[in-house]
C-alpha cells in the first residue's frame, strides 16, 4: 500500500473505534442512569466544551491555516512564525482573562 493509502486506513480505523468506545459509553450511562435529570445535566454538560472545540477547530482551518500560508508565500516562514507566534499569545491572553472572569463568578 502506498504512504496516503496506508494514511486514510489508519485515520479510518482510529474514527471507527472513537464511535464504538462513544456508543459504548452512552450504552453504559443508559443501563445505569436510565432517562434522567441527571443524564440531561451530564448530556449538556459534555457538550459544551465539544462545541467550543467545534469553533476553535472550523477557525483553524477555514482562517489561520490560510492566512499563514499566504503570508508563508508571499513573504517568508520567519514572519509567518511570527504571525502565528502572536496569534497564539493573544488566545492565551484572552482564555486566561476569561478564565479568570469565570473562576471569580
Amino acid at each position: 500500500m502506498s504512504n496516503p493509502v496506508k494514511s486514510v486506513a489508519g485515520v479510518s480505523i482510529v474514527m471507527v473505534l472513537g464511535y464504538l468506545l462513544s456508543f459504548a459509553k452512552e450504552a453504559i450511562i443508559a443501563n445505569y442512569y436510565g432517562v434522567s435529570e441527571d443524564v440531561d445535566a451530564y448530556t449538556i454538560a459534555i457538550q459544551i466544551p465539544v462545541l467550543l472545540f467545534a469553533f476553535i477547530s472550523v477557525a483553524i482551518r477555514s482562517v489561520i491555516i490560510p492566512i499563514y500560508s499566504d503570508i508563508l508565500f508571499k513573504q517568508n516562514k520567519l514572519v509567518a512564525d511570527e504571525y502565528v507566534s502572536r496569534l497564539i499569545t493573544i488566545i492565551a491572553v484572552v482564555a486566561i482573562v476569561a478564565i479568570f472572569i469565570g473562576e471569580l463568578f
